[in-house]
């Protein structure tokens, strides 16, 4: 398997830290070098991603879209079952090398693979599949945020790659958010405990500040311009729906925020 590090030309630091944090415990990688907002107004596909529901693109958002789905397409191309792709601001856990090694067991049925947490509340299936000294694999069946470190499947990736012009949502919420389109049709495992975790995550003594950055500011001020950020209330049915939803989860699945390594 390959590991494939989204990094940006002018990203030096992030790229010396990954080095460094990769090479402590021997993952090669290969370097994709990630589309910036100038950059992906040129790509090809750029007029064919749709508007975000009830607020515009932010342009450093929709750059990381366009390069993870480069990256989508590598892998697509590409020789191996499962590729990996690490974004530039992790901190990983050293089992992360099985994984890559293909030592794991990842699940063969996996569509997409979360390796990352987001320290945040989900909802796994309780039944795993586990492997001697790796992490379990637990069904993600709940939104996880972020998408800093994750497995697509080869034929994921070739059924991602020609529906760009469907892709309504950043790349995170494509992958590890089940309620849209593309989610609902992934079946998506999660890393118990998580084996990466992006710095921004971390409590912000423990933050790497040299890998910050302005993406969520980006975010924040996209929706503060947008025009039409009205978003309509949950009608009946639909609350009816989502509290049918829980009800069905707590009995049958895990909430738990997934611990990064041997945190626990």
């Amino acid at each position: 398997m390959r590991a494939y590090l989204i990094n940006l030309p002018d990203a030096t630091a992030r790229l010396t830290h990954m080095r460094q944090v990769l090479g402590d415990i021997g993952v090669p990688f290969v370097r994709f070098e990630a589309l910036d907002p100038e950059r992906a107004a040129r790509h090809p596909g750029y007029s064919l991603v749709p508007p975000l529901p009830g607020r515009p693109w932010a342009p450093g958002e929709l750059a990381c879209l366009l390069s993870h789905y480069e990256v989508w397409r590598l892998i697509a191309e590409g020789p191996d079952e499962f590729g990996m792709v690490l974004e530039d601001d992790l901190l990983v856990d050293p089992r992360l090398k099985k994984v890559l090694e293909g030592e794991a067991g990842i699940p063969p049925d996996a569509d997409v693979v979360k390796l990352e947490t987001g320290s945040q509340m989900v909802t796994l299936s309780r039944r795993s599949v586990s492997t001697v000294g790796g992490p379990a694999w637990h069904r993600l069946l709940s939104v996880h945020d972020g998408a800093g470190a994750y497995l697509l499947s080869r034929r994921t990736a070739r059924l991602l790659t020609p529906r760009l012009a469907s892709f309504r949502a950043p790349a995170d919420d494509l992958l590890f958010k089940g309620t849209l389109g593309t989610g609902k049709r992934l079946r998506v495992y999660q890393a118990v405990p998580a084996l990466a975790i992006q710095s921004v995550i971390l409590p912000p003594a423990a933050q790497l500040k040299h890998l910050s950055s302005g993406l969520e500011d980006q975010r924040r001020q996209a929706w503060e311009r947008a025009t039409d950020a009205a978003v309509a209330p949950p009608t009946l049915h639909a609350r009816l729906a989502r509290r049918l939803r829980e009800a069905y989860w707590s009995a049958l699945a895990l909430r738990q925020i997934v611990p990064f390594g041997d945190a626990t």
